[in-house]
């Protein structure tokens, strides 16, 4: 392939590098904790669902990323975590159920930062034990902010 650049021709060996974003959800807080989104429906309504598969793709970025030992054994046991097929969420409401099968509700835009935040930008409430995830990576809310964020990326903003 040849390309034009300014007064130069250059000559592009190979196939152009892939540029479109990989359909990849994490489902966990460590490296390569990740499923593949194989559908999307219904965003930003009430019905919002996204269909994902755990793959074996999926198994070897933790073990690679994470582990930092590719095994069969490390995909096998990666794989045989129970994850869901999907997440979902009612947009209206904000109440969403995470890959891992947590129910959360989304609140909108965090305006008052205090210590039971830590300042995140937005509070997603456990409705079981009433309390906002606290925006460390221990409580998983940057994991369930980014699911919200693929069901409903309109309340994001």
């Amino acid at each position: 392939m040849t390309k034009s650049i300014g007064a130069y021709k250059a000559i592009i060996l190979g196939e152009a590098p892939d540029t479109t974003p990989k359909d990849k959800v994490y489902y966990g807080t460590r490296a390569g904790m990740q499923v593949s989104v194989v559908s999307r429906s219904g965003i930003d309504t009430a019905k919002a669902i996204v269909r994902v598969e755990h793959r074996r793709e999926d198994a070897v970025a933790f073990c690679r990323d994470y582990v930092q030992n590719v095994t069969d054994k490390c995909i096998q046991d990666e794989l045989a975590i129970d994850l869901k097929d999907n997440f979902s969420g009612d947009c209206k409401t904000g109440r969403f159920t995470t890959i891992t099968g947590q129910t959360l509700v989304f609140f909108g835009k965090n305006t008052v930062a205090n210590a039971e935040t830590m300042g995140n930008d937005f509070i997603i409430v456990d409705p079981d034990t009433n309390q906002p995830l606290d925006g460390s990576m221990a409580s998983g809310y940057p994991v369930a902010a980014d699911q919200f964020k693929q069901l409903c990326p309109s309340r994001m903003r």
